[in-house]
């Protein structure tokens, strides 16, 4: 593959515990918010509520540099855990499988219609970014803010 990526699984929408899913499924948590919490400004003070709660959690292992090695590790996991996501989606959540591509050329990256037909399988979506290679230090930044 050219270039490098990063990915991630997001949850968003509805009221589940972040903290509760990451843990039951064995992910770390990069970024979290749960429905009901307070919205706090850089000085502590609060400035609104979430509104649905979200999740964006690591990989449980990057395979080297095979982003779909990596996917069907993370895919193994979560269809281990195929009723609790039931359950989090009775409650109006979404999921997704979210990967940035980092490259000056075509990634020649092709996803397997059998890794889609699984994620398929437990609705979960597949979104993807291309950007520039030169963008791969502000994008990781950004990446580690959120």
């Amino acid at each position: 593959m050219c270039g490098s990526y990063f990915f991630s699984f997001r949850v968003s929408g509805g009221a589940f515990d972040p903290e509760y899913l990451g843990f039951n499924l064995k992910l770390r948590a990069k970024y979290t918010r749960k429905k009901g919490d307070d919205i706090l400004d850089k000085h502590g003070n609060r400035i609104g509520v979430v509104l649905e709660s979200f999740g964006s959690f690591e990989p449980p292992q990057m395979v080297d540099d095979n982003l779909i090695a990596s996917v069907e590790l993370l895919m193994d996991r979560l269809e281990s855990s195929k009723e609790l996501l039931e359950e989090i989606r009775v409650f109006g959540s979404t999921f997704e499988i979210y990967v940035r591509f980092f490259s000056s050329d075509s990634t020649g990256e092709r996803f397997p219609a059998l890794l889609l037909h699984r994620l398929s399988r437990l609705g979960i979506s597949l979104a993807v970014e291309f950007f520039p290679q030169q963008d791969q230090t502000r994008q990781s930044t950004e990446i580690r803010e959120q």
